[in-house]
C-alpha cells in the first residue's frame, strides 16, 4: 500500500527550510581555494557511479584560463570515447545526465511523497529561491565565453589586416572571395624563403584556428559546464528531504553530489576528460543579491581574471574599473550598446548628464525647469524635470517621458497626475 502523501509541513520542519537554503547558498558563494585532491576524488566517484572509466582531470585557476590556454590541445581521442564519438563535437546534455544519475533516487521520492501544492512550495523555497539569487553566477560563464570569442575575433581581424598589407606591398589585388584569398596565402607560404613574413602570419592564423577549435569544444554548448550554483539548488532540496523529511535515498549517489558541490568550482565534464576550475577569490553583491562592485571586480579568480558588474549588469573592464562617481557623460556619446548606455546613465545620474552635456531648457514653472539633451545618448530623446528647492538650493533631476510639452505637465507626471496648483505645501 502506497504511503499517504504529505500535505503540510510541521512548524518545526517549515522553520528548517531557510537553514538548509543558507547552508547551500554558502557552498555556492564560497571563495575558499579548492582542494585538488578532494576535487579529483569527487569527480572520479561520480564517473564511477554513472559507469564511465576514470577520466583525465585538468585543473585551472579560472574558466577564462581554460579557453585561452595555448598549450591545451584537445582532440577527439583525448576527450571522447565510444559513448559520444558518433556525435562529433560534444552536444549531449552531460550536466543533466551526470546530475540526474546522482539525485534521481531522492527526487523521485520527493515527487511521489509530497502533494503537488506542497512539492511546488518546497521546491520554490529551496531550489527556486537559490536559483533566482544565484542567477548571475550562471550568466557569468556566458560573459567569459563572449570575452574569449571577442578576443579571438579581434586576433583574426588583425591577421587578415596583415595579409592585406602584405598583398598591397607585393602589388597583389585583394580578392573579394575568401577562397581566392586563401589561394594567395598558400602560394605565399610555399615561397616563404622569398616572403618569410607569410610563414609568420600563417603560424599566427593556425594558432587562432586552434583556439577556435578549443572554444567550440569548451564553450560550444551552454550545457557542457556545471556551475556550483546548479549543484547547490538540487543539493538543498535533497538535503532537506533526506534529513528533515526522512525520505529514502541512495547513500553513494548522495555522497557524490555533496562531494562535487563542496569540493569543485565550475567543471567541464567530457567522457574521458574533466576540467575543474578553482573558485573565485572575490564575489561581491548589492543588497538585492545581484553581482555588483564599484570601481572593482564583482568576481575575481586566483589568476587575477576579473568580471565587472553594476547591479547585476555585466560591465566591460574600461567602465568597471572606474568608480561610478567618476563615470563621464561623454562616454554616452561613444558607447554603441544601448543597454550599456542605460547602465551608464543610471550610474552617472541625470543631474550630472544635464550639466556635462549641456541640456537645453525648454520651459519653466516656478522652481521647475523642463530640460532636453540634444545629443543622441539613448534610444529615445532624454527629457528631464529639474527641481530646485527654494530654501536650500538643492537640485534634483528626474527623467520624464519625451512627449511632455511643458514643465507643468512634467510636474503632473512626476506627481501621479496631481497639478502643481493643488500642492498644499511646495517642497
Amino acid at each position: 500500500m502506497a504511503e499517504a502523501k504529505i500535505e503540510k509541513l510541521t512548524p518545526e520542519q517549515e522553520a528548517l527550510i531557510p537553514i538548509y537554503r543558507d547552508k547551500w547558498r554558502k557552498i555556492a558563494l564560497s571563495t575558499e581555494p579548492i582542494d585538488k585532491e578532494k576535487a579529483a576524488e569527487a569527480v572520479k566517484k561520480a564517473y564511477a557511479l554513472i559507469g564511465l572509466p576514470e577520466p583525465e582531470i585538468l585543473f585551472y585557476d579560472s574558466p577564462y584560463a581554460v579557453g585561452s590556454d595555448r598549450k591545451l590541445v584537445i582532440d577527439e581521442n583525448r576527450i571522447y570515447g565510444n559513448l559520444y564519438r558518433p556525435r562529433g563535437i560534444f552536444k549531449e546534455d552531460f550536466t543533466s545526465y551526470l546530475l540526474s544519475a546522482i539525485t534521481s533516487s531522492c527526487l523521485k521520492t520527493v515527487m511521489s511523497r509530497l502533494s503537488s501544492e506542497l512539492h511546488d512550495d518546497i521546491v520554490w523555497k529551496l531550489e527556486g529561491v537559490l536559483t533566482e539569487e544565484l542567477r548571475m553566477l550562471f550568466q557569468t560563464m556566458q560573459e567569459v565565453s563572449n570575452q574569449l570569442w571577442n578576443k579571438l575575433e579581434f586576433k583574426e581581424k588583425q591577421i587578415q589586416k596583415l595579409w592585406e598589407e602584405m598583398w598591397l606591398q607585393l602589388e597583389i589585388p585583394i580578392p573579394n572571395h575568401w577562397l581566392d584569398q586563401l589561394m594567395i596565402q598558400n602560394a605565399l607560404i610555399e615561397t616563404e624563403q622569398k616572403h618569410p613574413l607569410a610563414k609568420r602570419i600563417s603560424d599566427a592564423a593556425n594558432n587562432t584556428n586552434q583556439q577556435g577549435d578549443l572554444l567550440n569544444i569548451i564553450f560550444g554548448n551552454d550545457d557542457i559546464f556545471i556551475a556550483p550554483a546548479q549543484w547547490v539548488s538540487s543539493g538543498s532540496l535533497c538535503d532537506f528531504c533526506i534529513n528533515v523529511l526522512n525520505f529514502e535515498y541512495k547513500q553513494k549517489e548522495w555522497e557524490a553530489l555533496q562531494a562535487i558541490a563542496k569540493n569543485c568550482g565550475c567543471i567541464f565534464p567530457f567522457e574521458k576528460m574533466v576540467i575543474v576550475c578553482d573558485r573565485p577569490r572575490i564575489l561581491s553583491f548589492d543588497n538585492q543579491q545581484r553581482l555588483h562592485a564599484e570601481g572593482a571586480p564583482a568576481i575575481q579568480f586566483a589568476d587575477g581574471y576579473s568580471l565587472y558588474a553594476y547591479h547585476g549588469f555585466p560591465l566591460p573592464e574600461k567602465y568597471g574599473k572606474v568608480h561610478p562617481n567618476n563615470w563621464q557623460s561623454s562616454w554616452l556619446l561613444e558607447e554603441e550598446n544601448a543597454e550599456l548606455r542605460r547602465v551608464l546613465i543610471q550610474g552617472i545620474g541625470y543631474e550630472k548628464i544635464a550639466s556635462e552635456l549641456g541640456a537645453t531648457e525648454l520651459d519653466s514653472f516656478r522652481e521647475y525647469s523642463l530640460l532636453k539633451i540634444d545629443t543622441d545618448v539613448d534610444i529615445e530623446p532624454i527629457y528631464m524635470l529639474k527641481m530646485t528647492c527654494p530654501s536650500t538650493g538643492y537640485i534634483h533631476v528626474l527623467r520624464v517621458p519625451p512627449d511632455v510639452k511643458s514643465a507643468r505637465e512634467a510636474i503632473r507626471w512626476v506627481n501621479w497626475d496631481v497639478d502643481p496648483e493643488e500642492f498644499g505645501v511646495q517642497t
